[in-house]
C-alpha cells in the first residue's frame, strides 16, 4: 500500500498532500525513511508536500458560534512526533475556550497494538488520561489524531463530548 501511494503522488505530479491525522502525517513521513523506491530528489519533497490541514488554514478567521461548548480540552495526540500542528489553530479559534497545558498531556492508552494485545492496560491509561483531563459536564475534548479520538470516546462519560477537531468546525 505504501508503494501504491507513492506511485499515486507520482502519477498525479507530486502534489501537495494534506492530512487532517496527525498520526497518519507521522506514518506518510516515515515513508522518506524507508526503502520504498523514492528517489534522493523526491525525498524532500515527499515530506514536504505532507502538510497539516490545519497548518494549511494558516491565518484563517472563524467565528464560535454561541452553541460550542463553554471548554474546549485539547488533546495533543500521542504519536505523530509531538502532533501538535493544531494547537495554534485551535488557539486562535477557541481563545478563552480552549484549554491545554503542556504538563497534562497524557498518552490515551491506544498505543497502535496496545489496544488489541493489552486492552486492560489501554482502558486504564485512557481512563487515567480522563482523570487528568478531568473534563466538566458539557465540556468537549477534541484531538487531531483519529486514534485518540476512538480511544478516548469509548472511556469518556457521557456528557463530554469527543471527537476531532473538524467536529468543531460546524
Amino acid at each position: 500500500m505504501q508503494q501504491q501511494n507513492i506511485e499515486a503522488w507520482r502519477r498525479a505530479g507530486r502534489p501537495l498532500m494534506v492530512v487532517f491525522c496527525a498520526t497518519c502525517r507521522c506514518g506518510l513521513r516515515a515513508y522518506a525513511r524507508k526503502d520504498l523506491g523514492l528517489t534522493m530528489s523526491e525525498l524532500g519533497p515527499w515530506r514536504e508536500n505532507l502538510v497539516s490541514l490545519s497548518e494549511l488554514l494558516g491565518n484563517t478567521r472563524f467565528r464560535v458560534g454561541a452553541a460550542a461548548p463553554a471548554a474546549v480540552r485539547y488533546h495533543r495526540p500521542c504519536h505523530g512526533a509531538g502532533g501538535n500542528q493544531d494547537l495554534g489553530m485551535l488557539r486562535q479559534i477557541m481563545g478563552e475556550r480552549l484549554i491545554f497545558r503542556e504538563e497534562e498531556t497524557p498518552c490515551c492508552g491506544f498505543g497502535g497494538l496496545t489496544k488489541l494485545t493489552s486492552p486492560e492496560l489501554s482502558e486504564a491509561v485512557a481512563t487515567r488520561a480522563l482523570a487528568i483531563y478531568a473534563p466538566a459536564p458539557g465540556d468537549q475534548i477534541v484531538s487531531g489524531c483519529s486514534g485518540c479520538v476512538t480511544q478516548l470516546r469509548a472511556a469518556a462519560p457521557k456528557d463530554v463530548a469527543v471527537g476531532h477537531w473538524l467536529e468543531i468546525m460546524g
